[in-house]
């Protein structure tokens, strides 16, 4: 899953504020721009590890994540309400929290819970799972880093430079991650 999670994730964070500026003229696409990267940054967490959410239902041992999950969302909705009535009549303060919390708190979760628990349920190391994540981390890195240089060198905000973008940005992931991400047997693979 890690192969895949570079490209959207480097399309968004390099792209969104030119698809905000000629989806949506007329409204503040910088503010729309800060508030899906700060809404996506889960997903480079989350989509490494979203195949051993299965782990759990294949070594029957739902519970434990099951609780994990009620714990998590209640988390959520507590932080969310705190904070929106720490920034009441601050509309954008207001939009900030209801973005971050989720993100922050579904980061931790895929970054604590899901790998050591799923190390446990398989009897793995505890840190079985992390080297694959760190070498996403650096991939989206890497791409998203490239992508927002291309973009200020090559592109403006249109419709067409949007299109060269993701393209630029697909083929970079791609390969960057089939470099850093693949193990041997999964290039031998392909």
């Amino acid at each position: 899953m890690g192969l895949f999670t570079a490209i959207p994730t480097a399309i968004i964070y390099g792209y969104s504020d030119i698809f905000f500026s000629v989806w949506l003229p007329g409204q503040d696409s910088d503010l729309l721009y800060m508030l899906i990267i700060i809404s996506c940054i889960g997903m480079n967490f989350a989509l490494p590890y979203e195949s051993l959410w299965y782990i759990f239902t294949l070594t029957n041992t739902v519970k434990r994540s099951s609780i994990n999950l009620i714990e998590y969302a209640s988390a959520t909705i507590i932080l969310v309400i705190l904070g929106l009535l720490f920034t009441h009549g601050n509309d954008i303060a207001g939009l900030f929290v209801l973005c971050s919390v989720r993100t922050i708190l579904g980061a931790i979760r895929c970054v604590t819970f899901l790998p050591l628990y799923g190390a446990k349920v398989l009897s793995f190391k505890k840190s079985t799972f992390y080297p694959p994540l760190v070498h996403n981390l650096i991939v989206v890195l890497i791409a998203t880093v490239a992508s927002i240089l291309f973009k200020v060198l090559f592109l403006s905000k249109s419709w067409s430079s949007l299109i060269t973008g993701a393209a630029f940005s697909t083929i970079l992931a791609v390969s960057l991650s089939y470099i850093f991400v693949l193990t041997e047997s999964d290039k031998q693979y392909i």
